[in-house]
């Protein structure tokens, strides 16, 4: 049976901690680590996004529909209910981030919307976007957005102001197919993972940074090294992940 895993790696490659999905494929209660000297692992749903925050890991599970955070030894310390229309898991999310504000931005995939809630499960803001992958808070309170098939990126303000875009066919050699992980750097720059799925494996760079006036920099352009990649963490940047520094 093929399961899901949310997995945090060292930097030798080596799994340090993990947890395992979907539900079905494990026994024991929610949030209770298994077995005794081994990593902790928790039972979980179809896991669609994680990120460590440093001690704690935020793990955004669709089937639930539900964002936990959990700490080194398996135990869930805080669960936020969320809220969709979708009865397909595959649909109902994508990319999940938490902010320094303690809010959480959700990529509610089928249903067309960015969404933002607070730690009760509350909906304090919609972006709607059509496909949503998910989306970055920033710094300034600006929001990146990754927009999967809408073949687009683009950056806006609190009131839901275009401030920078980069449209399908913008970049030369990096036509926009399904856009998916994204991080801003401490630069300025953006690096994208521009997923070749749906018809578009192979005829293009997987990842690529780009600048602020559009010019890309850098890319990795390797389909006998990797596949289709939707995920892209630029490591060993100076930044602290518990401060939200990391912007990813």
């Amino acid at each position: 049976m093929r399961r899901s895993r949310a997995v945090l790696f060292s930097c030798i490659a080596a799994v340090a901690w993990a947890v395992a999905g979907p539900a079905h494929a494990r026994r024991g209660r929610p949030g209770q680590p298994s077995g005794q000297g081994r990593q902790p692992v928790l039972t979980l749903g179809k896991p669609f996004a994680c990120a460590d925050y440093g001690g704690m890991v935020m793990i955004a599970e669709s089937g639930p529909m539900r964002i936990i955070e959990v700490d080194r030894q398996g135990n869930i310390t805080k669960e936020v209910k969320l809220t969709t229309k979708c009865r397909g898991a595959h649909g109902q999310m994508r990319c999940a981030r938490k902010t320094a504000k303690g809010t959480y931005i959700i990529g509610q995939y089928s249903e067309g919307l960015v969404r933002e809630y607070d730690d009760t499960g509350r909906i304090i803001r919609e972006i709607k976007q059509k496909p949503a992958f998910g989306g970055i808070r920033l710094p300034d309170g600006n929001t990146l957005i990754a927009t999967g098939d809408g073949h687009r990126i683009y950056e806006i303000d609190k009131d839901d102001n275009v401030v920078w875009e980069i449209k399908e066919h913008e970049l030369p050699g990096n036509p926009l197919r399904f856009i998916a992980g994204m991080q801003r750097l401490p630069n300025g720059n953006t690096l994208v993972c521009n997923w070749g799925g749906h018809g578009h494996v192979g005829k293009q760079p997987q990842i690529f940074e780009v600048t602020r006036d559009k010019k890309v920099v850098g890319e990795i352009y390797d389909y006998k090294q990797f596949s289709t990649l939707s995920g892209v963490f630029l490591i060993g940047i100076k930044a602290d992940p518990t401060k939200f520094e990391v912007l990813r």
